[in-house]
């Protein structure tokens, strides 16, 4: 019997990222340039470009550049907008809810007083009334 163990990916080192710090302007997923840029960074200080401490940098270069690219020179590419810049969705069912408003003012007897829908026969008659509004 054999067993294969799939290790998850982080979607975070998909990303990508368009970056000018090895001499011509590229796109490259941000884990590659953590690693490239940790690698010379090591090499210029006279230190190898593998090992726990070449691992730490490169570990703290792309933590440094998902919270903020741009104080790495970095520009994303296709990165998810932060919550605080997504437009604001609309309320669901405000289109349901209109519909119902225009139901219980069309068709009055289907509602009781607190506009909930009556049972039995009036729901029956709720939902023709919904299906021909819609045209269906």
């Amino acid at each position: 019997m054999k067993i294969l163990v799939l290790k998850a990916a982080d979607p975070n080192r998909r990303r990508k990222v368009l970056t000018s710090h090895f001499g011509n302007e590229e796109e490259m997923r941000l884990w590659k340039w953590a690693n490239r840029l940790a690698a010379k960074q090591a090499r210029d200080a006279g230190k190898p470009a593998s090992g726990p401490e070449w691992e730490a940098m490169r570990e703290e270069l792309f933590q440094s550049a998902l919270a903020d690219p741009a104080s790495q020179n970095l520009m994303t590419v296709d990165w998810p907008t932060p919550e605080s810049e997504e437009s604001p969705e609309p309320e669901p069912g405000v289109e349901g809810k209109s519909e119902l408003e225009a139901l219980m003012t069309q068709y009055p007897h289907l509602f009781d007083e607190s506009g909930n829908l009556a049972t039995g026969e009036p729901m029956n008659l709720a939902f023709d009334a919904l299906l021909k509004m819609r045209g269906v």
